[in-house]
């Protein structure tokens, strides 16, 4: 048996993106906004029941444009911009800056522990290891 709607209570329309990145979508009767789960998006509230399911299937004379889905492919974007900015002049400066500046530090940390125990066995390390301690001083 269904349950008479309540008078007064606003409705909303939840859309679901599915894992098929097909969009569904239902409404509910509530006193207050509900709460979207990851992949929902909410809209509302609606007077009738009529107004909240116009909108998950189109707009509505009236009312709110049609609801779209939430974009869970926006961090492509991001890749495409991160790889078009490295060939970018001002990207190129920063990372050479950033490359230099820990050259700098490199340096400047051995020559400050060359002559005490511990620099002793950082150097001796460094040889075993690879071909890092050219950049050391001796």
């Amino acid at each position: 048996m269904v349950q008479a709607p309540a008078p007064g209570r606003p409705w909303w329309a939840v859309l679901t993106l599915t894992s098929k990145f097909a969009p569904s979508g239902r409404v509910v009767q509530s006193a207050s906004k509900p709460v979207a789960a990851p992949g929902q998006t909410v809209e509302g509230p609606f007077a009738t029941r009529a107004l909240a399911m116009a909108a998950l299937h189109g707009p509505v004379a009236g009312g709110p444009p049609h609801i779209s889905p939430p974009n869970l492919l926006g961090g492509i974007d991001a890749v495409g911009h991160f790889f078009a900015n490295l060939t970018d002049r001002q990207t190129v400066v920063r990372v050479a800056e950033v490359t230099l500046g820990m050259l700098l530090l490199l340096i400047g940390a051995a020559a400050l522990v060359k002559d005490t125990p511990m620099g002793k066995a950082i150097y001796s390390a460094a040889m075993k290891t690879s071909g890092t301690a050219a950049l050391l001083p001796k």
